[in-house]
């Protein structure tokens, strides 16, 4: 693991709704009254820029659709209704750059959403932001729900995916499970940009993909291909998949033939100081399916003529990063490829060749952070073992020092970080997404030298924490026990030296629930008839359920099933051991998700009762991670 170093980033203090976003995409979807109509995907957020910005919903039956807006709750302004449709793509245009704005739907002229909010595009040059990037994701399967839920932590302010969105062909019917419910709690708020992968073909050549997505669009290519800006980054979406012949299911088409040429004329048009490049097949790969040939001979070309300083790929289900390169040979002053197809599919093996640099095969994200000249890409597992861990980093920079402002480094409840004061009057800041009732417990210490670490912890709303009964002071440094946690949001922890030593340290987290995220005990009561009763946790991806529900003899033949965040249903199938009227078990059902869970408990054929429920949460051993470094 990297030595943990100062990101640099805008201040992240995101302005959010006052419930939780899993709530709000839960609530988005609740029927409606006879006849009006209702919400059936979204909404979502798209092509954000400056001064505008697009949102997607569907509603069913069809209706007119308008998108109240604007920079408080109060909302105050509104688009103008649209043609009846059950598809929704609407334009908020004169916006400011940089500003949180409120949201919500009308259908018909009934509200059909709660209020959403998100944040306008930055306009300066030395403006920062975040954006996450992985690929290969659309396997609707806790996999894809763990990234899921670690970008929720990590909070970026876009997302990029390399391909393969909808396993396994793009279908239709996959877009929903495998796209829409798994990003329910993000894409209200955070726009999406996608790349076409070869899975996505084989469907109409890609045309559910088309229908189902709200993208930029070339003038060549329409939403095969484009390219859009944020701050001082130049993004582009680029379309591997018909390099080399058709994709399944293609005719000859006159977007595929334009490509290179537009691909040619849009980097050499643009002056951002950062070109990114993101599409499927990749360049190099140390992987299953290795080198592509098409790639290298028509696309890398390009990026080193035009300047291109990352090119972000997937298909081969791993993480690579390979050095700055060149001709295909390292140079200092060459492209970064970078391959990141761990979205949720099945991870492949890696065999390291001669140019890898990093190999890590698990799931994640790539976060990159933006600020003027520095670019810093990590990379974060997210799989049982590794949750939320960062595992790579690599910082690359140009031109002069920065005037932007430092925010914390981003981690997720339950790991550690490791830093070091240059000086002892320096200050350092991370940060971590929590929710209201939870309890934290940071471990601040040396691990060399003779500083004395010590902390102080703020509130999403910029309020202090109190933490003067909850802190001990070792002779290494300071530990808070089990702190209250007020409200829901990000928290920042500052750190620094008590005693103005310099030296390096190591900060461990723990996150918990107060009613008990290891076990928890309780009684219910099934009645009438039909009725269900909840058991509500908190839970960490990763963990795994145990859970006894006993029904004591009083008459409930108890049958149970799982909601996750997002109330998305868990599969319990191989996991329930059951005796009619006696119990229910489950044997260490595997959680995919950060967040609030339900388990609900009804009667087996109509019978009705009370009950006692004992859950127990664990974390599985697991293989140690494969990391390849040569």
């Amino acid at each position: 693991m990297p030595a943990a170093a100062t990101m640099f980033a805008r201040d992240r203090s995101r302005i959010r709704p006052a419930l939780p976003l899993w709530l709000l995409a839960i609530a988005a979807i609740a029927p409606a009254a006879r006849g009006q109509a209702s919400l059936t995907r979204g909404p979502a957020v798209a092509k954000v820029e400056t001064t505008a910005a697009t949102i997607q919903w569907t509603t069913s039956p069809a209706s007119a659709g308008v998108v109240e807006w604007g920079t408080t709750a109060a909302l105050g302004q509104a688009t103008e209704p649209t043609p009846v449709s059950s598809l929704h793509e609407v334009e908020i245009a004169g916006l400011l750059p940089d500003h949180v704005y409120y949201y919500r739907l009308l259908a018909d002229g009934t509200p059909a959403s709660p209020v959403f909010t998100f944040e306008t595009a930055e306009a300066s040059f030395e403006s920062s932001f975040r954006f996450a990037m992985f690929g290969d994701s659309g396997s609707g399967n806790s996999n894809q729900l763990g990234v899921a839920s670690l970008l929720e932590e990590l909070d970026p302010d876009l997302v990029l995916i390399a391909g393969d969105v909808v396993y396994p062909s793009g279908a239709l019917s996959g877009m929903d499970p495998r796209y829409f419910v798994p990003y329910a709690a993000l894409l209200p708020e955070r726009p999406f940009y996608l790349a076409l992968g070869n899975h996505d073909y084989q469907t109409s050549c890609a045309q559910p993909y088309l229908d189902s997505f709200c993208l930029p669009a070339s003038a060549a290519g329409g939403e095969r291909y484009y390219s859009f800006d944020r701050g001082n980054v130049h993004f582009v979406s680029a379309d591997s998949a018909p390099l080399g012949s058709l994709p399944s299911g293609c005719s000859p088409n006159s977007a595929f033939e334009a490509q290179l040429a537009w691909l040619d004329a849009d980097l050499a048009a643009s002056t951002a100081a950062w070109k990114v490049v993101f599409f499927h097949h990749s360049p190099y790969s140390d992987s299953n399916h290795g080198d592509n040939a098409d790639v290298q001979a028509l696309f890398v070309p390009l990026f080193e003529a035009h300047g291109v300083d990352v090119v972000l790929t997937g298909h081969d289900h791993c993480y690579q990063r390979f050095p700055p390169m060149s001709g295909g040979a390292p140079a200092a002053d060459g492209v970064r490829y970078i391959v990141a197809g761990t979205g949720g599919a099945s991870l492949y093996s890696i065999t390291p060749g001669p140019l890898l640099e990093v190999g890590i095969v698990s799931h994640g994200a790539v976060i990159g952070d933006v600020c003027g000249n520095d670019l810093r890409l990590r990379f974060y597992g997210s799989d049982p073992g590794n949750y939320g861990q960062l595992l790579d980093e690599v910082l690359l920079s140009k031109g002069p020092a920065n005037s932007c402002s430092e925010s914390p480094t981003p981690i997720v409840l339950g790991n550690r970080f490791e830093g070091s004061f240059a000086s002892g009057a320096d200050v350092d800041e991370i940060s971590f997404e929590a929710v209201e009732g939870m309890l934290a417990s940071i471990d601040a210490r040396r691990t060399a030298g003779s500083t004395q670490p010590e902390f102080s912890l703020t509130a999403p709303s910029g309020a202090a924490v109190y933490l003067a009964a909850y802190v001990h002071v070792t002779s290494k440094g300071t530990k808070a026990n089990q702190v209250p946690l007020p409200e829901t949001g990000t928290y920042r922890v500052a750190l620094s030296s008590a005693n103005g030593e310099s030296g390096p340290y190591r900060v461990r987290t723990k996150g918990e629930a107060s009613s008990g995220l290891k076990k928890l005990a309780t009684s219910g009561l099934v009645s009438p008839p039909g009725a269900t009763a909840e058991v509500p946790f908190l839970a960490f991806a990763g963990g795994k359920l145990k859970a006894k529900i006993l029904s004591g003899g009083s008459g409930l033949d108890p049958s149970v099933q799982l909601l996750g965040p997002g109330d998305t249903p868990i599969s319990l199938e191989g996991f329930v051991v059951s005796k009619p009227f006696v119990s229910v078990a489950l044997t260490g059902v595997p959680l995919p998700a950060t967040g609030p869970y339900a388990l609900q408990v009804t009667g087996a054929t109509g019978t009705a009762g009370s009950f006692t429920a004992k859950l127990k949460i664990g974390f599985p051993k697991v293989p140690p991670l494969v990391v390849f470094e040569p």
